[in-house]
């Protein structure tokens, strides 16, 4: 959640204004920063219960590959919604443009199915690339 508070405060700074695109690529980050984070504590899981840590990753422990799944999805929808609300290129592009967003969290879901959940983590920082790339092809060119 504090992880992307930036995307608010940053754009605040620049137009002293806020729009719900900006509150859908807000809402995308923090579901995407909550399955990769729970998705890491996977890996720690017995350790947590052993020791009485709470952790979001013992709560959706028993429906886990359903779970994550929808944070991801949760993520994609909001940063799909996000793009489509600028209307900078129209729907059916930015809907598009989206694309590869959705082919990153669809091999990471299957590498969460595989509990190789350390890949999941790390496969995350070239996801956000992504993500990056998509939003800034979005807005300049």
């Amino acid at each position: 959640f504090i992880f992307n508070w930036g995307v608010l405060i940053g754009f605040m700074s620049q137009s002293n204004t806020l729009n719900t695109g900006i509150i859908f690529l807000f809402l995308g980050g923090v579901f995407f920063t909550i399955s990769y984070d729970t998705t890491y504590a996977f890996q720690d899981l017995k350790d947590d219960k052993k020791f009485g840590i709470k952790s979001f990753a013992i709560i959706l422990e028993k429906k886990s590959k359903r779970n994550i799944f929808l944070l991801l999805l949760l993520s994609y929808f909001f940063f799909t919604l996000s793009l489509i609300n600028t209307d900078s290129k129209g729907f059916f592009l930015n809907l598009l443009l989206s694309l590869p967003i959705l082919v990153c969290y669809v091999m990471q879901y299957f590498l969460f199915i595989k509990k190789k959940y350390k890949l999941f983590f790390d496969s995350s920082a070239l996801t956000g690339f992504i993500v990056l790339f998509v939003f800034i092809t979005d807005n300049y060119l």
